[in-house]
């Protein structure tokens, strides 16, 4: 049997406005679970997402970000910072 179960990131990136170029779109942190282990990852809440495990996610690329963030529960993502940092994320249970 495949397992499809799509993990809890314990953050969300914000809304993508409406009748913006999705190429001029930033994948930005707009909530942090401070339950989740993202809370202590180093996250913060208006950090911009700009590669997730090495896969940049900015300009025209921004629209793989919802593919690679459907991770299963367990699952570490390395998410590269514009303001230069990496920080790691487990992928909690749905």
């Amino acid at each position: 049997m495949h397992d499809d179960k799509v993990g809890d990131l314990g953050f969300k990136l914000a809304d993508d406005p409406p009748g913006v170029d999705p190429c001029a779109i930033e994948a930005k942190v707009s909530y942090i679970d401070r339950t989740a282990q993202a809370a202590s990852s180093g996250l913060a809440v208006g950090d911009v997402v700009t590669a997730i495990d090495g896969i940049s996610i900015t300009g025209c690329d921004v629209t793989n970000a919802d593919t690679l963030l459907r991770a299963h529960p367990g699952s570490k993502l390395s998410l590269k910072l514009a303001r230069g940092a990496t920080v790691t994320i487990v992928v909690g249970e749905p």
